[in-house]
């Protein structure tokens, strides 16, 4: 039985009624609703004269917005976002390079095409993923979404898939993970810290050891003994040449006395051939 909308006593000279008569009556049609051959060929003619027959629910449309916020974007979060969206690919689980999460993303076109293209059910690859019709693009993976929620998505898609999220652009691939990886200390400006106070001011001979200090008071331990002489310079030889010291060289060194005599072996060491051949 047709329902007849035909009534409605229009004048060209009432743009906003003759507007919102039109989209009226095709949104009807594309909901299912038997309004005549005729009818439909009106509101066709008319939406083409109009300019907008091509996306029957406009981005702004109030009522194709209130859908998509009542029906379509919970869905979209509670199903979709977890591989699908920038806190997605930040989580290092971004899927597909698709993005959800705006309407950039679900327009932008991909390997196999678009995911949605609004007003055409048929050819947008998100009505075939929830309706299970090929198990290797089945979405959401683990079960299938109840039959009224894809009911809801293809009558979405069928009027226009309006979405509010017109200022949301999908990120380029990789953007989340770079502004994360901008957060780690070796791609931050270099701040000047300053030297921390420490409670054995007299073990620290330089500001480098009273960081070293810090950390450990902070833990509660207590600097190692100092090394004797001896000790000292088979490490710093081993370290840097991978050779111990000669007698000569311990004899030297355990007879100077001057407090700079450690920072000259090391200096020794490093202009030595030996260092060179080990690094």
């Amino acid at each position: 039985m047709e329902t007849s909308i035909m009534p409605m006593k229009l004048s060209v000279n009432e743009p906003g009624k003759l507007e919102t008569f039109v989209k009226a009556g095709l949104r009807r049609h594309l909901l299912g609703f038997d309004v005549g051959a005729r009818n439909v060929r009106l509101f066709l003619w008319l939406g083409l004269s109009l300019g907008y027959a091509g996306g029957i629910q406009a981005a702004d449309d109030p009522a194709g917005i209130e859908f998509f916020e009542a029906k379509i974007r919970p869905v979209l979060a509670d199903k979709c976002y977890g591989c699908h969206s920038t806190e997605a690919e930040g989580r290092k689980k971004l899927k597909a390079g698709l993005y959800l999460d705006s309407k950039e993303g679900m327009l932008k076109k991909g390997k196999e095409g678009p995911v949605l293209i609004p007003g055409d059910v048929e050819k947008s690859r998100i009505i075939e993923s929830i309706r299970y019709t090929n198990d290797d693009t089945a979405m959401p993976p683990k079960e299938k979404l109840p039959a009224a929620v894809i009911a809801d998505i293809e009558a979405w898609v069928k009027m226009g898939a309006p979405d509010p999220r017109v200022g949301d652009k999908a990120p380029k691939p990789g953007s989340a993970l770079i502004a994360q990886g901008k957060q780690h200390w070796a791609f931050r400006p270099i701040a000047a810290g300053g030297v921390p106070q420490v409670q054995r001011a007299d073990w620290a001979k330089t500001d480098i050891d009273r960081f070293i200090l810090s950390k450990l008071e902070g833990a509660k331990l207590a600097p190692a003994a100092a090394a004797d002489k001896r000790t000292l310079l088979r490490r710093a030889t081993f370290d840097l040449t991978g050779l111990p010291p000669t007698i000569e060289e311990l004899q030297a060194f355990e007879a100077d006395a001057s407090p700079d005599a450690f920072s000259r072996v090391v200096e020794r060491l490093l202009a030595s051939n030996a260092y060179g051949e080990r690094y």
